[in-house]
């Protein structure tokens, strides 16, 4: 069943609609059909109460992954052919209708009157056709705009007939307008095209002209692991580091560079080296440098011996670089390739990756890549991007977009899974410097900004505040009305105890967007430090009102009204319910949160209640973690002895979860 929500909800209740996206965007990557072989079904209207499954005897029982089916009479002989549509190949299919039954047909295009507020293809209009003859009957139609999935039978409306000659009448019940046209005189095997008011049918006959239709046999590939891929934009610059076969650290040569992952029980690999070892002048004189790494050593550290990956290269001839490949390196060169090409699949041997000057990758090739394809690649490297762009498919087209670019995010996430945040900041740095360089105007500083906000949250990521903050500034300047941009800001300069930035940048944030629950949540927290508890109050009472799943709002809301000197801001029951929220949305996993659902449950009186939870709070702390427990243990003791907490810093210190919902 569809989880897509069918109007604005609070985040907290479209988390099972975001895993399911995120799942099925898994299952994607790893080439995983949508919903599996879904065969097209073709069913018989037995007249009865029943269908009959004829899915095999009309032959549309293929071995496809269907996904949408068009009704149209191709060859206007007066039955429905099918286009088919499939996720897998044969994308499309023309199926022809050849099958002699003898029965009647009637086909009717209706024309809208756009005077009388009707469409121009008369959508939403309903024919009611009356045969006549012994047991006059109705048969009725309802034009539509699509069909099914992904589908769009044509406006011309078929009526089969059967073995009936006599149509008695037509009702056309046009859309909007509350009186039918009738229309008489038509005949059956013949076409008519219906004008709204005309007041009669016009015959139609289809243009004179022969389509040669041949049936065929898709021939299905054999599954192949090779592959050539040309990046429309380039890569992270790559900093490898190997060893030679010598077992002597070294560094990638200047570039134009090819990476080769090979093996020497690999007879493609083999073949592959003996072939750029034999047009070696040609491979220098376009530029080139290869450099063969073995991928033996990275698995089987003590059984591989280096000296025979040697041997067989100097008896080729081999005179470029080699060197062994790392586990590290490999691991970079995978989720680097499950990046850029979106499909998740482990790299075959050989493979390889063509770096440009900058030591980018700008071509992938999954399987042997022939000398001359090598050589025609490396030149293409100093063409225009456009003429990139048109390389880099196997046929002419038209482009819906200038230019394809690689996800900045997406990138960087590879090497922050590998562990490297490093790597992660000076590629975005990298992508920044490139998007300066572009032609100024509104792309350009979309592109820009939002790389800035990438490098911001990696330097928050890291604990550099200021590098974050002037990344943020930077992409602000570019576009000050993106309210999430503030809010980023907002958060940054909270952390940083520069209060009064941070408000000014959380109500910018709020301008734009007045529901924002991590907003009003902040905000609140801000109006609480400085004092303003009334305001606070209102802010965090908003914020839950926005998501009810805002646990942060919740827990801070819980403390003021359990712990509050001023009775009239005291609120036990409400407290309890508050904190109770926050400790569900949390998993009851934090200390912090079941601290305040006991400080709420003390303050009902629920004094039993409230030391079994703050014995679960402490038991969630470390042992080393003494400044974390020694306020609760100081609680606990209030509750053996049977009293209520009140806090005499409120105002001034604010509870955990104080910037964003995680």
């Amino acid at each position: 069943m569809s989880r897509s929500p069918t109007e604005s909800v609070p985040d907290s209740e479209v988390s099972d609609y975001r895993a399911a996206w995120t799942q099925l965007g898994a299952f994607m990557r790893r080439g995983r059909s949508l919903s599996g072989n879904e065969r097209n079904c073709c069913f018989l209207n037995t007249r009865g109460t029943q269908f009959a499954d004829v899915s095999s005897a009309t032959g549309l029982d293929l071995i496809d992954d269907g996904r949408a089916v068009a009704l149209v009479d191709w060859d206007h002989d007066g039955d429905q052919d099918l286009w088919l549509l499939n996720r897998t190949g044969p994308q499309v299919r023309f199926l022809r209708n050849d099958v002699a039954s003898g029965n009647r047909f009637i086909d009717l295009r209706l024309v809208g009157d756009i005077a009388s507020g009707t469409n121009r293809d008369a959508i939403g209009a309903r024919l009611e056709l009356h045969l006549g003859g012994e047991g006059a009957r109705k048969r009725i139609k309802t034009l539509a705009a699509g069909d099914g999935f992904l589908g769009q039978s044509s406006k011309w409306l078929h009526f089969g007939l059967g073995r009936d000659e006599a149509i008695e009448r037509l009702v056309v019940r046009w859309p909007g307008r509350g009186e039918a046209e009738v229309f008489t005189g038509l005949q059956a095997d013949h076409r008519y095209r219906i004008v709204q008011g005309s007041g009669r049918a016009e015959r139609w006959s289809p243009p004179p002209r022969r389509v040669a239709l041949e049936p065929s046999t898709p021939e299905v590939p054999a599954p192949s692991a090779r592959g050539r891929t040309l990046l429309l934009s380039p890569s992270p610059k790559l900093e490898l580091e190997y060893v030679d076969l010598d077992g002597k650290p070294a560094q990638l040569p200047a570039g134009p560079i090819l990476v080769n992952l090979w093996a020497t029980w690999c007879a493609p690999c083999l073949e592959e080296l003996k072939a750029m070892a034999a047009k070696q002048q040609a491979l220098r004189a376009a530029g080139v440098t290869v450099l063969a790494l073995n991928v033996e050593g990275a698995s089987d550290t003590e059984g591989f011996d280096p000296a025979r990956a040697k041997g067989i290269l100097e008896s080729m001839g081999f005179s470029f670089p080699a060197g062994l490949a790392s586990p590290a390196l490999l691991d970079e060169l995978q989720r680097l390739a499950d990046e850029l090409l979106f499909r998740q699949s482990e790299l075959p041997l050989p493979s390889s990756f063509l770096l440009d000057a900058e030591r980018q990758i700008a071509v992938i090739y999954k399987g042997p890549v022939e000398v001359a394809q090598l050589v025609g690649d490396t030149r293409s490297l100093a063409r225009r991007p456009t003429r990139i762009q048109e390389a880099s498919t196997p046929f002419a087209g038209r482009w819906i977009v200038k230019l394809f670019h690689h996800d900045v995010p997406s990138i960087a996430s590879v090497f922050l899974e590998a562990g490297d945040p490093e790597r992660a900041i000076n590629y975005v740095r990298g992508r920044v410097q490139a998007d300066r360089r572009r032609p100024p105007g509104a792309e350009r500083d979309r592109r820009l900004a939002r790389s800035q906000v990438v490098l911001g949250n990696l330097h928050v990521l890291v604990g550099r505040a200021e590098e974050a903050g002037s990344a943020y500034e930077e992409a602000l300047a570019l576009v000050p009305e993106d309210a999430g941009l503030h809010l980023a800001l907002a958060k940054l300069r909270n952390s940083q105890g520069r209060a009064v930035e941070a408000e000014e940048h959380v109500v910018k944030a709020l301008a734009k967007q007045p529901n924002d629950a991590h907003a009003l949540t902040l905000l609140g927290l801000l109006r609480l430090t400085s004092g303003n508890v009334a305001e606070a109050i209102e802010f965090l009472e908003r914020a839950i009102e926005a998501d009810p799943g805002q646990w942060p709002a919740a827990n801070n809301l819980a403390w003021i009204r359990a712990a509050h000197p001023d009775s009239n801001l005291r609120n036990g029951a409400e407290a309890v319910r508050l904190a109770t929220l926050a400790c569900e949305a949390t998993g009851y996993t934090k200390s912090d949160i079941l601290d305040t659902l006991a400080v709420a449950q003390a303050e009902t009186g629920r004094f039993a209640a409230a030391l079994e939870t703050v014995e679960k709070a402490l038991t969630l702390l470390s042992d080393e973690d003494d400044a974390a427990a020694k306020p609760l243990q100081a609680r606990r003791e209030l509750y053996r002895a049977g009293r209520r907490y009140r806090d005499p810093d409120l105002g001034e210190v604010t509870r955990p979860g104080n910037t964003s919902k995680p």
